[in-house]
């Protein structure tokens, strides 16, 4: 059951790009979700307390105008500096994440 999740874990792998960020996962079945910053609207940092702890949680790309709710980047170390490396590749395009309503 460990080697199970062990192996689920290491079949994702988060891509920050110029234009997107990008989630594929490749396991058993193969499945990869794009978001394009143009299409961004809120970039989340979530951290429970042992993720606080031991610098571990989630960053979230919410986008609009799409069919799916946006990328979700599970168990990144550092969250914060990953959403920061977000918002730069953002900011060199000439973009914001706008605020979600």
């Amino acid at each position: 059951m460990i080697l199970f999740a062990v192996a689920r874990a290491y079949a994702n792998t988060y891509i920050v790009t110029e234009e997107s960020v990008r989630r594929e996962y490749r396991f058993i079945a193969a499945r990869v979700e794009e978001a394009k910053y143009e299409m961004t609207t809120n970039i989340v940092v979530e951290q429970g307390v042992l993720g606080r702890l031991l610098g571990f949680g989630d960053v979230r790309c919410d986008t609009a105008g799409t069919i799916f709710l946006g990328v979700l980047f599970r168990g990144m170390r550092n969250p914060i500096q990953v959403k920061e490396i977000i918002e730069e590749a953002m900011k060199r395009r000439g973009l914001q994440p706008k605020e979600a309503r």
